[in-house]
């Protein structure tokens, strides 16, 4: 199966249940995560950034304080592919590294 092509169900599922942090809903997969300081919010975000453009793929990404926001969109005809996931785990390896706290990415 190609890499952007959509996941059976049964495999998204298994994603999101290693990614607890993280919510799909029809337009993408969501998490919110909380930092000690600013500072290290916007070393996220640079992290974050600098692993989306090594795998080409480029998340959005909202910023106040210590809370960033991230936004993977998905093909609103197909749904969610690995490359989605894969870049997924690697925001969420790059939080842990920095103490993120999950957050509700709905606030």
């Amino acid at each position: 199966m190609a890499d952007t092509g959509p996941l059976p169900k049964i495999q998204v599922q298994e994603h999101l249940d290693q990614l607890p942090e993280w919510q799909l809903d029809a337009t993408g997969l969501r998490a919110a995560y909380r930092f000690e300081s600013t500072a290290t919010a916007l070393e996220f975000i640079a992290s974050a950034g600098l692993a989306a453009e090594q795998q080409n793929h480029h998340p959005k990404i909202v910023w106040c304080y210590e809370n960033v926001q991230a936004e993977i969109a998905v093909n609103r005809i197909h749904g969610a592919a690995e490359r989605d996931f894969r870049l997924a785990l690697r925001i969420s390896g790059i939080a842990a590294e920095l103490g993120a706290v999950p957050d509700d990415p709905e606030t």
